[in-house]
């Protein structure tokens, strides 16, 4: 098919940005679709999971940032019984690298979904779809 408008370049920007915005709206959710666990040293400080959005639940961390905005986390407190603690986080999806990859969620809903907030994204943001534009004149009622 011929291109148009946009390039794969500009179809994939905005095809990421709308899943980042759907995984943001799934942490909101607390939305199992998303959450992942990460084992560590009760010791040792870890850096933040690139794919971070949020913690599930409440763990006692310290967070130190450096120059060039890596930041780093340690367990603060009382120490965990048993093994290394396991925290869990909601986590963004693998950006996409070309238009055939596989769309990574499960749901039919959330597919959909993806795709409004892409096509949303295309268009800068003005999503009129829902039929809530409105035209100027007469509202075809008349007194006499």
């Amino acid at each position: 098919m011929q291109k148009i408008t946009f390039s794969d370049a500009e179809l994939l920007y905005c095809l990421n940005n709308a899943m980042d915005e759907l995984c943001e709206e799934l942490a909101g959710q607390n939305s199992p679709e998303i959450l992942k666990e990460i084992t560590v040293s009760e010791t040792e400080p870890f850096d933040l999971p690139d794919d971070f959005i949020s913690w599930r639940g409440q763990y006692p961390l310290d967070y130190s940032t450096d120059e060039s905005n890596k930041t780093t986390v340690s367990l603060m407190g009382p120490s965990w019984d048993g093994d290394s603690p396991k925290l869990k986080y909601y986590a963004n999806k693998t950006h996409f690298t070309k238009l055939d990859d596989v769309i990574p969620f499960r749901t039919l809903l959330q597919q959909q979904n993806l795709m409004r907030k892409c096509v949303q994204q295309i268009k800068g943001g003005n999503d009129d779809s829902q039929g809530t534009s409105q035209s100027s004149g007469s509202t075809g009622t008349s007194q006499r």
